[in-house]
């Protein structure tokens, strides 16, 4: 309103200035009167009040409102129940006889049974040890690694024991005692022999082919074993012997003549093998039981398997060489 005032007082001055200065011939200063015959004066026009335009107002978007969080309850975690693993009693081992028969020292171990890892033939069975006789023997074939048992029949008492060896003797084994053929226990100091290389190293004296070993033992056993770990005669050339036994004596007080045989023998502790073949070279075609289809030979010198000796002054000893005996063409050759 006050700018609308102030606009028609402006026009109303500048309307009155143009009156005033509307000038006749007279000059300026003079002030002429209207002649009858002009018009009346008009009013004048409206003024239009002049609105300053409202800026544009930008609409403000709403805030939508935050939807409260829910305060989470922190989870106890739950210890995990660490399970009780039941524990298997642990059966004690068999304790057997403690008390030493009494008695005087004597040889117990006729009469009894013999057990052996392995067995070379026939010939070399394992009950030749207790057969009193210095010529026969119990040969492993060829390993160093054998074990021969003596079942005494009964819980012994035991002093003593001695073993004559063939010329294949061990170097290095262990007496062990048990009186469940399961457990066993080594008594007495591991034994040791000297190592021969068959032409390279002098042979010991025939003394040293005998072993005594004296025991003190405080419980008595009813099987006692031999178990070789090693061989001591090597015939040279990458060839090996086994091991072999004349005799072996056991004496002390007790035991049992006669055992019945046991269940089975128990297992070897060295190298076990399983038969896939085999030849009782029993058959009725040929004077010498040879089965020819079979079995065939070879005429030569072996020079040219580096074996040279074979059909002329041949030396016999036991191998393990492959070049002795080897597969070919589905064939076995030994």
């Amino acid at each position: 309103m006050e700018h609308r005032n102030r606009a028609a007082k402006i026009l109303l001055v500048i309307a009155s200035v143009v009156s005033f200065c509307s000038c006749g011939g007279d000059g300026i200063g003079k002030l002429a009167s209207a002649p009858a015959s002009t018009a009346p004066a008009t009013s004048a026009p409206a003024v239009v009040p002049v609105t300053t335009a409202p800026s544009a107002i930008t609409p403000v978007t709403p805030v939508t409102p935050v939807t409260p969080v829910t305060p989470v309850i922190p989870v106890t975690p739950v210890t995990p129940v660490t399970p009780v693993i039941p524990v298997t009693p642990v059966a004690p081992p068999p304790t057997g006889p403690t008390a030493l028969p009494t008695g005087a020292t004597i040889k117990i171990s006729n009469l009894k049974r013999v057990y052996a890892s392995t067995t070379q033939d026939r010939s070399t069975d394992p009950a030749n040890v207790i057969d009193g006789n210095g010529v026969t023997r119990w040969a492993s074939g060829v390993t160093g690694r054998a074990w021969l048992m003596i079942d005494l029949g009964a819980a012994a008492r035991i002093d003593r024991v001695e073993i004559d060896w063939e010329r294949a003797w061990s170097s290095k084994y262990t007496l062990e005692a048990s009186n469940d053929n399961v457990t066993w226990l080594q008594v007495g100091t591991q034994q040791t022999n000297a190592s021969v290389i068959d032409g390279k190293t002098a042979a010991p004296a025939a003394a040293e082919y005998k072993n005594v070993i004296n025991l003190n033992l405080t419980k008595p056993y009813r099987f006692l074993r031999m178990n070789s770990t090693e061989r001591g005669w090597s015939a040279g050339d990458g060839a090996q012997y086994g091991i072999s036994i004349l005799e072996m004596r056991v004496f002390g007080a007790g035991g049992q003549d006669n055992p019945a045989p046991i269940g089975g023998a128990p297992a070897p502790t060295g190298t076990t093998y399983t038969q896939v073949w085999g030849d009782e070279f029993d058959s009725a075609a040929t004077k010498i039981k040879i089965d020819s289809t079979r079995w065939n030979y070879e005429l030569g010198d072996g020079c040219d398997r580096g074996l040279c000796g074979f059909g002329n002054n041949e030396r016999e000893y036991y191998t393990d060489s492959l070049d002795n005996v080897f597969m070919q063409d589905g064939l076995l050759n030994i």
